[in-house]
């Protein structure tokens, strides 16, 4: 998400106390990194809430990486 002063952040939802909480984390400015880099940092922090929440996708063992890519 970026501010018009082009400011990026992260807005996600997190479990506190029993209700559910949004949370607007800053990123970083426009000026000193690139739209590119602010979307792989909050896709960074995406995988971390994730993991917290359980909603994760699960790892199917057994399977190779052609297995996975076909």
């Amino acid at each position: 998400m970026t501010e018009p002063d082009g400011r990026f952040y992260s807005v996600f939802y997190v479990d506190a106390d029993g209700r559910t909480k949004q949370v607007k984390k800053f990123i970083g400015n426009g000026r000193d990194m690139s739209e590119r880099a602010a979307r792989r940092e909050h896709a960074r922090i995406m995988d971390g809430v994730n993991k917290q929440r359980g909603s994760s996708a699960r790892v199917l063992r057994g399977h190779t990486f052609d297995d996975a890519v076909n």
